[in-house]
């Protein structure tokens, strides 16, 4: 099960929180991938792990977005959509989801 959302605050967004206390993860593997404004992925990963108990959770991938305070929207276009793309493929092949 992929689960991705933006950092928000070094912390998954309310909404997110909100479906792991409520969904079943039994004998699920969980893929985890968000985007930051250049922190991190912050304490998603710890919170994706103490939601899903016994579930697996593989390796998160973490892409910085845009960065608001510079003005910066959007960093997944432009020149960088392709180095993006390249490390969400080699992201998916090491996860073993991709040959």
């Amino acid at each position: 099960m992929f689960i991705g959302a933006p950092t928000w605050n070094m912390a998954l967004p309310q909404a997110v929180l909100t479906f792991l206390a409520t969904y079943d993860f039994t004998d699920k593997t969980i893929i985890p991938f968000n985007t930051h404004g250049g922190y991190g992925a912050g304490q998603m990963v710890a919170q994706i792990q103490a939601a899903v108990g016994d579930a697996l959770v593989l390796p998160i991938l973490s892409v910085a977005g845009g960065q608001e305070t510079n003005g910066q929207l959007l960093a997944i276009e432009g020149p960088t959509k392709a180095a993006v793309a390249k490390e969400v493929t080699t992201w998916l092949q090491k996860s073993g989801l991709l040959a």
